[in-house]
């Protein structure tokens, strides 16, 4: 009896595991957005499927790199940011909100500009800002975001890994798939 209980309850931990899998494998190509945007994706990487409002991928791990690409309405991002833009908005003028928001969101006192610099993404007036953060444990972690406004909407598009290793070797990558970045 014993025996037979320790095995449903195995059981039951292995599915309810299972059932939380959320992250598959990507094969090269496009994949889309909220059906607003898309981007070509390269071979080897994973993505979080549990949330149909962004994509987030990771190549090694989720708390070892990921990459968001995400759109959010003006009420969202005002609400979330204590910000106020609109179509109006200039590209500072967000870049700044952004920042303000990253370490709202983190919950880290200081985050340091590295650069902020005028971008193209899908053809739009963006941001590129790099930042960086040490974590509790003192990683430190490099975060390369690129942002802009369209139709009451802002696109966040985000690569963020530890600074040693993991950010030099997927960069390139990130970089590739913000080029291929289209809304649709």
């Amino acid at each position: 009896m014993r025996s037979l209980f320790k095995f449903i309850t195995m059981t039951m931990i292995l599915v309810g595991l299972t059932a939380c899998q959320v992250w598959r494998p990507l094969e090269a190509g496009f994949i889309e957005g909220e059906k607003s945007f898309r981007l070509s994706v390269p071979e080897g990487w994973t993505q979080h499927v549990a949330d149909s409002n962004r994509v987030m991928i990771s190549k090694d791990w989720p708390t070892l790199n990921w990459v968001e690409f995400d759109r959010y309405s003006f009420a969202e991002v005002n609400k979330e940011m204590d910000a106020r833009i609109d179509e109006n908005s200039v590209v500072t003028e967000v870049a700044a909100y952004y920042r303000a928001g990253m370490e709202k969101q983190l919950e880290m006192p200081t985050i340091n500009e590295l650069s902020l610099t005028p971008a193209t993404v899908a053809g739009e007036p963006a941001f590129r800002m790099e930042l960086n953060f040490a974590n509790p444990q003192g990683v430190t972690f490099n975060v390369l975001a690129y942002g802009f406004i369209k139709d009451g909407n802002f696109y966040e598009l985000m690569f963020q890994a530890p600074r040693v290793h993991f950010y030099n070797e997927s960069l390139a990558e990130f970089e590739a798939m913000v080029a291929s970045f289209e809304l649709i």
